[in-house]
C-alpha cells in the first residue's frame, strides 16, 4: 500500500501522547511560575514551589522547562506572568460560585467567564458578593469522598435528612462503616 507504513501509525500515536504531555507540562509550568513569583526561587523556603517541583518530577518534566518557569516567575525572563484571580457569581438556582483561576490576561478570562455565566443563566458578581459565604479549606474535586464517609449513597443521605428514629439508626450505621 502506497503511503502507509508503520511510521505513519507511530507518528499519529506520538502526536497524541505529546499533546497530552504538553498540557500537563503547561499546567505545572504555570504553577511553578506563580509559586516562584510569590515565594522566591528557593524550594526549601517556598513550600508551594516545592510541591510544584515534585509534581513536575512526577510528570517527567524536563529540567529546562522547570528552570525556564522559575526564571520567568522571578522576573529574569520576559513574558506575560500568570496571576491568580478570584471571580464570584451565582449559577442557576441561586448557587453561589467562587471561581479561582490562573491567567495571563485578566480581560480575556473575565470575558470568557461572563459569557459562560450568561449562557448558563447565571450572574457574575462584583468582588465580595459571595466570598463571605465560603471559608478557606479543601476545594471540592471530582471523585472526592463526601464528608459522611465513603460508603454513603444518595439513598443513605436521604435517610439522614428524614425525621424520626430511622434517621438516628442510619446515621449510626454510616459512622460504623469500615473505611
Amino acid at each position: 500500500m502506497a503511503g502507509h507504513n508503520k511510521w505513519s501509525k507511530v507518528k499519529h500515536i506520538k502526536e497524541r501522547v505529546d499533546a497530552k504531555k504538553g498540557k500537563v507540562f503547561s499546567k505545572i509550568s504555570r504553577e511553578i511560575t506563580i509559586a516562584a513569583r510569590l515565594g522566591g526561587r528557593d524550594p526549601e523556603m517556598n513550600p508551594r514551589l516545592r510541591t510544584a517541583l515534585l509534581a513536575g518530577r512526577a510528570a517527567n518534566m524536563p529540567n529546562e522547562n522547570v528552570d525556564r518557569a522559575i526564571k520567568k516567575g522571578v522576573g529574569e525572563l520576559e513574558g506575560a506572568l500568570p496571576e491568580e484571580i478570584t471571580y464570584e457569581g451565582y449559577a442557576p438556582g441561586g448557587v453561589a460560585m467562587l471561581i479561582e483561576a490562573v491567567t495571563d490576561n485578566k480581560n480575556r478570562s473575565s470575558a470568557d467567564l461572563r459569557t459562560a455565566f450568561n449562557k448558563g443563566s447565571g450572574t457574575m458578581g462584583a468582588p465580595g458578593r459571595v466570598a463571605h459565604l465560603f471559608h478557606a479549606g479543601t476545594p471540592a474535586r471530582p471523585g472526592a469522598q463526601p464528608p459522611y464517609g465513603q460508603h454513603s449513597s444518595p439513598a443513605a443521605l436521604r435517610d439522614l435528612a428524614a425525621p424520626g428514629p430511622e434517621r438516628l439508626h442510619r446515621a449510626a450505621e454510616l459512622r460504623r462503616a469500615p473505611a
